[in-house]
């Protein structure tokens, strides 16, 4: 099957649900693309539908993403990513509805997989891989949108839900960091693939020349003696023969001996042009993703940071109004107790003994703080039960208070 083909014409195939094959579009179907001449399913004409590169671009929907370029073709359908690769014909993933974190799952093994099947890239691999990424990271960028919505009506609302947003978020925050790692592995492994190529390379030019000067010698051994030609006038034109860049040093015996070879701080990215993608193109697009991730990264620490910080208000808030209820009952229970220590010296004496209206009736029942027409034991039985209400309600209050500016004391140092 040539590769050149699948641009210009493709089979377009439609597996609904039930197992039937059709030609129409619609969201959620399997979709299956298979070249002309290599096609496994029924050939009848009314379930066959040729699309060429401009067809397949009119097909583009919100929905809908069709990409056509040498040998590639991916379709993403209600979000969905499905590759048709030039070996496989056809990789899916599951509906999201379905099986969500199958089918995210799925895709991020895909992307792993691809990347790490990339040893010599081409335009249909890195067209692939750029599309995957991207995909993946508009992924996460709708999550943190919808989660930014919901933290807005929230925070609009005033509401305490904020700890149930805490968890996706954070969720979200590994899903980056996996992210990242994976583009900053592909990068390293580009680059180790890449001269492990170059050095391949190298060998194999060195191996080559090595060979070549051997034949050169064992001809010129061979016809020196007739001809009169000396060794010492073939050292020039002999290194010619050696890739340029290599270095030999050719004695007076014609042997030559390799004195550098290829290593990881000796390869040049010049080096690479026989390749079919550049290098500086391919770590365009791994930086590009890698600087994306990152400030997205930031925007969810910072979302984090917000998190807590308004979780750490509201914590504050309740600890406040627990604080001031706490505070009534502590007041109460002082007064209850200032008072019943108050009724003591009377409860003590009894009234009956003060009351100085009994001895108008009956003086015999006056009692003997009695004084005739004067209520100065009263006065002084209240004056002393009013100070003793004082004196513990005072006392009470004031050690209520230092234990209280204890505490903030010792909560401030924790703190800072």
């Amino acid at each position: 099957m040539a590769e050149g083909a699948w641009a210009d014409e493709l089979l377009f195939y439609c597996i609904q649900a039930d197992g039937t094959v059709t030609t129409d579009v619609k969201l959620g179907d399997v979709l299956i693309f298979r070249h002309t001449g290599d096609s496994k399913l029924p050939k009848q004409e009314s379930l066959r539908a040729l699309l060429t590169t401009r067809e397949i671009y009119s097909l583009v929907t919100r929905e809908t993403f069709f990409l056509i370029n040498s040998g590639f073709s991916l379709i993403i359908l209600e979000q969905i990513p499905m590759v048709i690769t030039r070996s496989d014909c056809y990789v899916g993933i599951p509906p999201k509805d379905s099986m969500p974190h199958e089918g995210q799952a799925r895709i991020s093994n895909f992307v792993s997989q691809l990347a790490a099947a990339m040893r010599n890239y081409d335009e249909w691999e890195l067209d692939c891989l750029g599309f995957l990424l991207q995909y993946t990271l508009n992924e996460v960028k709708d999550a943190f949108r919808r989660l930014t919505r919901d933290a807005s009506r929230m925070l609009l609302a005033d509401s305490t839900g904020y700890k149930t947003l805490f968890d996706p978020c954070y969720q979200i925050k590994l899903c980056l960091d996996r992210y990242k790692t994976m583009l900053i592995n592909l990068a390293h492994d580009d680059q180790v693939s890449r001269i492990s190529l170059k050095n391949q390379d190298f060998i194999r030019a060195n191996t080559q020349g090595q060979s070549q000067m051997s034949n050169l010698q064992l001809h010129v051994r061979t016809n020196s003696t007739p001809t009169g030609l000396h060794l010492g006038n073939m050292s020039y034109s002999s290194s010619t023969l050696l890739r340029p860049g290599s270095q030999a040093n050719i004695n007076n015996q014609a042997d030559i001996h390799i004195i550098k070879k290829a290593t990881f701080d000796d390869i040049d990215d010049d080096v690479l042009e026989n390749l079919p993608v550049s290098v500086e193109r391919i770590e365009k697009i791994l930086e590009i993703y890698i600087l994306e991730s990152e400030m997205l990264h930031i925007e969810v620490i910072r979302m984090l940071s917000g998190f807590n910080m308004r979780m750490l208000i509201i914590q504050l808030r309740l600890d406040r109004r627990q604080n001031r209820i706490l505070s009534y009952k502590v007041w109460i229970a002082f007064i209850s107790v200032s008072i019943k220590l108050a009724a003591l010296p009377s409860g003590f004496l009894g009234m009956n003994l003060l009351n100085p209206w009994l001895c108008d009736s009956d003086p015999k029942s006056a009692g003997p703080f009695y004084v005739p027409e004067s209520l100065s034991p009263f006065y002084i039985l209240f004056a002393s039960s009013a100070a003793i209400f004082l004196a513990c309600l005072v006392s009470l209050c004031l050690s209520y208070i230092g234990l209280r500016r204890s505490l903030k004391t010792s909560l401030v140092s924790k703190l800072l």
